[in-house]
């Protein structure tokens, strides 16, 4: 074997590997945000979702964007994600109304 196809052969390798690593660090926060959204049912305490939050990994701010019907939306993602997948979570700032599971295809 020649220096040059080794070289070939191991930064082959190596590309492999972080593709796969990337894989599964989408899949990884896919699974993290729709667990988390799935979760979440109506009636439960706003106070709740640090909890589940920390429990799945994931990301939000409260209480979120005000809409005209007097309700708060919080849009939940993880970092391993970069947004893709993400958690709607509409409430009054004391119990949950709604949770949706989105992705950005």
């Amino acid at each position: 074997m020649s220096g040059t196809f080794k070289i070939m052969i191991i930064l082959t390798g190596i590309i492999a590997l972080m593709l796969s690593e990337i894989a599964l660090m989408f899949w990884l926060g896919r699974n993290d945000v729709k667990n988390f959204c799935h979760e979440i049912k109506p009636g439960l305490p706003v106070a709740q979702l640090a909890s589940l939050a920390d429990k799945y990994d994931v990301r939000y701010i409260l209480p979120g964007s005000r809409e005209v019907s007097g309700a708060y939306r919080a849009i939940v993602n993880t970092p391993r994600s970069f947004g893709f997948h993400t958690c709607m979570v509409l409430h009054d700032n004391t119990v949950v109304f709604e949770s949706r599971y989105g992705d950005a295809k």
